[in-house]
């Protein structure tokens, strides 16, 4: 034991004619640190069969573990040691010929009750499998990490979830084990969200990771997914639908800052499928689905009935068949975004006083100077390289019944409208006012915060 940085002591041993060797109150710790204990185990229990021990074969018949406590000393990437426990661990494992038997093994772990039955096949010309490398062993300790991370993040307090791992396989061959696991829990609360009913189904065979469910509810839906993973091509493939409570869920996941200025009033519904490659050094994701919700408002903005179809690989970005039902009519957009590429259709009525929050600061005081009874219908197509107007090409056009500007009220107005240089042209407008027409162009320069006119006659 000591070549693998561990001690033991045993304040008692006693041999017991009907249960075997029997040692209580049995402590591990690390031979550096006595204080240290990695294990305390109340009694252990060892069938052996003597006549085979004399005989110098397999001698084990049972092995009986009873009320153990086990640290897990797990070291951060930062050199910070989490050191997560494994409670009230009972185990009874058989060892009949060539084959380990797992009749019931269970504890405690991050507050999940977690038990695991199965066998496998050690054959007696077992040969250990190779050891890992230090990059996989330091990979499947980091995701290990990551998960006992996550749950002491969880509290419980309907009682412990419980994870249920049945298993079997040959012990030289692991990677072509086959196991089931069902992960239940009917309250988990983290950051104040409540997950009920919670449930997981996974299963690995021929080397594949299958999620056959993975289903919760909250208090405004409910979400249900299904994903596999093969370890063979490093391949996944995943589908889901949600009607949760977004906010709540992206807030308990740290990430809410991204719908920080949203409040839904109704539970969105999202449908997403997709795949991921995890070769080479970035995994490949790519992402396909539908989005709609009833009742949204976004910076005070009231919007309904809003309906998207949207697709992302990583750099590219399309958020097409846009449907939004505003206050002023109904309005259809399309978006797409990708390195040096932007596309941007609109195609609707849209007053000034809605779209401001959403745009630069220039913009929206160059907007805050129009006042709309009506809003504008509007018809764009903007290309550029990214979202800032500064780099947009494109044309479009756009109506107006009556409208105030600068004080100035108007009947109606109609225009072409061209972005190019970092600018928006209004060509060959046509105002009408009770004074009479006016025609001519109007150009805003974002870069340059300037206002030139042409061509006016009146």
């Amino acid at each position: 034991m000591h070549r693998r940085g561990v001690e033991a002591s045993i304040a008692r041993l006693t041999l017991n004619p009907f249960r075997g060797l029997v040692a209580r109150n049995v402590r591990i710790f690390s031979y550096q640190d006595r204080t240290h204990t990695i294990a305390f185990i109340s009694e252990i229990v060892l069938d052996i069969n003597y006549a085979a021990f004399f005989h110098h074969q397999p001698f084990l018949n049972a092995l009986d573990v009873r009320n153990a406590e086990v640290t897990l000393p797990l070291k951060g990437p930062q050199g910070k040691t989490e050191q997560p426990q494994l409670r009230r661990f009972h185990a009874h494992i058989y060892f009949p010929p060539e084959q380990i038997f797992v009749s019931q093994a269970e504890g405690i772990l991050c507050g999940v009750r977690v038990s695991a039955t199965g066998q496998l096949i050690k054959r007696a010309d077992y040969q250990p499998s190779p050891p890992l490398s230090e990059e996989e062993r330091q990979k499947r300790l980091s995701i290990l990490r990551r998960v006992v991370s996550e749950l002491q993040r969880f509290s419980f307090p309907n009682g412990p979830p419980s994870l249920q791992v049945k298993f079997s396989g040959d012990l030289a061959q692991l990677e072509d084990a086959r196991a089931e696991a069902t992960l239940q829990g009917n309250l988990l609360i983290r950051k104040g969200y409540e997950m009920r009913d919670f449930v997981v189904a996974a299963e690995w065979s021929d080397q594949t990771l299958n999620i056959s469910r993975c289903e919760w509810n909250d208090r405004l839906g409910g979400f249900a997914a299904t994903a596999n993973w093969s370890r063979r091509t490093e391949a996944a493939n995943f589908q889901a639908r949600s009607s949760l409570d977004l906010k709540s869920v992206l807030d308990a996941a740290d990430a809410g800052a991204s719908l920080a200025d949203a409040t839904f009033n109704s539970p969105p519904v999202i449908d997403v499928s997709g795949s991921a490659n995890f070769r080479g050094e970035r995994p490949q994701l790519k992402l396909i689905g539908h989005a709609a919700v009833d009742n949204v408002a976004y910076k005070n903005l009231p919007l309904s009935q809003c309906r998207l179809e949207f697709s992302w690989d990583g750099e590219r970005t399309w958020l097409r068949d846009i449907r939004i039902r505003h206050p002023t009519g109904d309005l259809r957009a399309e978006v797409f975004e990708a390195p040096n590429e932007f596309r941007l259709n609109i195609d609707g009525p849209l007053a000034p006083s809605e779209v401001r929050p959403f745009l630069p600061s220039e913009i929206q005081e160059f907007l805050g100077e129009w006042e709309c009874p009506r809003p504008p219908v509007i018809q764009l197509a903007i290309r550029g390289k990214d979202r800032h107007p500064e780099s947009w090409q494109g044309d479009g056009n756009i109506a107006l019944d009556r409208t105030r500007f600068r004080g100035q009220w108007m009947n109606n107005a109609t225009s072409k409208v061209h972005f190019a240089d970092g600018a928006v042209t209004y060509e060959n407008f046509h105002i009408t006012r009770d004074e009479g027409v006016g025609t001519g162009t109007f150009t805003y320069d974002f870069a340059k915060h300037e206002v030139r006119v042409s061509n006016i006659k009146a």
